[in-house]
């Protein structure tokens, strides 16, 4: 249950950044569902909590899935765009930096491919794999991020930078003043932090509203009741862990 909490923490940022409306529909559901395992666990009712953790990951899995492969697509698109702007007009770390975004992105595909052959009732497995794979696309962002300050700069940068978060973060805003907004969100996101929107897992952490879950979402999950007998999820508001 722990392992759940801390991948759906992980990836809130890109949801909260980057995320489709689908995306965070599934990151709604399922951090929702985790909130009513945690609750079923506390009350001890250990049976209907285990159903609840493996609906749990398996919306995870297709949150996952989506989130990280749209990354993956975005990711590949910007390092193909940057290898061509730098294209005869290589710096120092020019190829170095080419090299280690699409080798991340190759690993990070990989993984994913190996989460969809793995065996299909070990949902943790998939999960991890995937997880795995988004923190690759995240090192493959940050290379993102240094191509654009040496290739796509309407001022010249450092080439050698401390690798410091502010520090990148006003650079960006100095040398690439035109996209700094995207791709200061990259940045952020790179870091596994949310840019100028809302946290959605803190959102939804303190304001679950877990009757939701009474209504299913077509081709994601269905109507979830506690009780057959007394079908009503409380509308319950933990605060903060």
């Amino acid at each position: 249950m722990k392992e759940n909490y801390d991948h759906l923490k992980s990836i809130s940022p890109s949801v909260s950044n980057f995320g489709s409306d689908s995306e965070k529909v599934l990151f709604r559901r399922a951090l929702q569902h985790h909130i009513e395992t945690e609750l079923l666990q506390l009350q001890m009712d250990l049976g209907k909590g285990f159903d609840e953790l493996r609906r749990t990951q398996k919306i995870m899995i297709q949150l996952f899935l989506k989130v990280v492969e749209s990354n993956i697509t975005r990711t590949e698109k910007d390092l193909i765009r940057l290898t061509r702007i730098s294209n005869r007009l290589e710096k120092t770390n020019t190829h170095h930096y080419l090299s280690m975004g699409f080798r991340e992105i190759a690993v990070a595909k990989k993984k994913v491919l190996t989460a969809r052959n793995s065996h299909p009732q070990i949902y943790i497995n998939k999960i991890r794999d995937l997880s795995y794979a988004l923190q690759s696309v995240k090192q493959a962002q940050k290379y993102v991020v240094l191509l654009a300050l040496l290739h796509e700069g309407e001022y010249d940068s450092e080439e050698e930078m401390e690798n410091n978060f502010d520090v990148i973060k006003l650079e960006i805003q100095r040398v690439i003043p035109k996209n700094s907004d995207y791709y200061t969100r990259c940045h952020y996101d790179s870091n596994f932090k949310v840019y100028d929107s809302e946290d959605a897992f803190e959102t939804i952490w303190n304001e679950p509203k877990l009757q939701e879950l009474s209504s299913g979402i077509d081709g994601v999950d269905d109507a979830y009741y506690r009780n057959e007998d007394s079908p009503e999820v409380p509308n319950f508001s933990p605060k903060s862990n």
